[in-house]
């Protein structure tokens, strides 16, 4: 019978490591961008009760069909897409399963997050400095928001804790 040799563990071998691949920024700056939105749809109570009410069920995670009704509603009463398209919901569904992931997403997409939720300006300014990767560039990125007065004091607490 013959014996044969076991591998070395790679952490054994002094000249490998475990390889880990280099981490892009944009990449990076994307999935931070993703966390902040994933947080921002969760914990701040006008975003959640504006995709809450299309909620059959109560559950504890984001919905996604909820929150693809809310992003189609503004892009119907924005005129941007006609009513008779009715299956934009869905559409967009699959728009807000990638983008919650962080696979993809675009410069549009995170504006359509921003407008249909009414994001606060403190809110919508900590999102596209984090999709811009903190280059400072931000403001290049951002369209000019509207102020929002009944922003609650909830709200802004949340916005400057995402900030930190």
């Amino acid at each position: 019978m013959r014996q044969t040799a076991r591998p070395r563990p790679l952490a054994a071998v002094p000249a490998l490591g475990p390889r880990t691949k280099p981490v892009d920024p944009l990449v990076a700056a994307r999935q931070r961008t993703v966390e902040l939105l994933c947080t921002v749809l969760r914990e701040d109570p006008e975003v959640r009760a504006r995709w809450q009410q299309h909620v059959s069920s109560s559950g504890h995670g984001i919905h996604q069909a909820a929150i693809a009704t809310v992003l189609a509603e503004h892009q119907w009463a924005s005129g941007e897409v006609s009513r008779e398209c009715t299956e934009l919901p869905r559409r967009l569904k699959d728009t807000v399963s990638r983008a919650l992931s962080g696979r993809t997403l675009s410069r549009r997409g995170l504006r359509l997050f921003i407008d249909a939720f009414e994001m606060d300006r403190g809110t919508s300014a900590a999102l596209w400095e984090r999709w811009s990767g903190g280059r400072g560039d931000a403001s290049r990125a951002t369209v000019p928001q509207r102020t929002r007065p009944q922003a609650t004091q909830a709200r802004s607490s949340l916005a400057r804790s995402v900030m930190a």
